[in-house]
């Protein structure tokens, strides 16, 4: 639940930038950031499962990598969102590197989410290989029609992210620059 809490937390603090004229957090929220950095780095997730209320087998490593994707996913996010230090790319770069191992462990990702927001950070052609492999094996278990919306805006943000490469800019793509979220939004359940 502390994750959720925390992703609900970033959104907040991301609609108070977007919001903002200067685009920067209210002096009150500043410390804000680095508070729910700490909190997901030192949050250790162990699950609660009533074995009583349980009508199968239950595959606790699958759940327990699930959650931690959704930690790792949270980190990304906050640093999508609202850490946009210039130092951070070797830190994203290995929140990113360890998400793509959790994901080629679980082998099904069925959470569109964290997917969704590690994919908009890869960047190699063996990452994003990773990433079109998930999407397709999320769409043949699922049968959701999110996956297709998600999958346009991915390759949307690749595209962009290649040209600002080939064009020199140094300049980290955002989603949301490329979506209208009238027409097409993702759901993320």
């Amino acid at each position: 639940m502390q994750v959720l809490e925390c992703i609900s937390y970033i959104n907040h603090l991301a609609n108070k930038i977007d919001e903002s004229p200067s685009k920067i957090l209210p002096q009150s929220l500043s410390s804000m950031p680095n508070k729910l950095e700490v909190q997901l780095e030192s949050l250790e997730q162990i699950p609660r499962i009533e074995y009583e209320a349980v009508n199968g087998p239950l595959d606790e490593s699958r759940i327990t990598n699930t959650a931690e994707l959704y930690r790792v996913a949270a980190l990304i996010y906050l640093y999508q969102s609202i850490i946009r230090k210039p130092g951070d790319c070797a830190r994203l770069k290995s929140l990113v590197d360890h998400a793509l191992q959790i994901l080629k462990t679980l082998g099904l990702c069925t959470s569109p989410w964290p997917l969704f927001i590690i994919a908009c950070e890869v960047t190699g052609d063996e990452e994003r290989l990773t990433i079109l492999d998930a999407l397709d094996k999320m769409q043949r278990e699922r049968r959701i029609g999110n996956v297709e919306i998600m999958r346009n805006i991915i390759e949307a943000v690749w595209k962009r992210a290649d040209l600002n490469v080939e064009s020199k800019v140094n300049k980290r793509v955002n989603w949301k620059d490329l979506v209208d979220t009238k027409r097409q939004f993702p759901s993320f359940i």
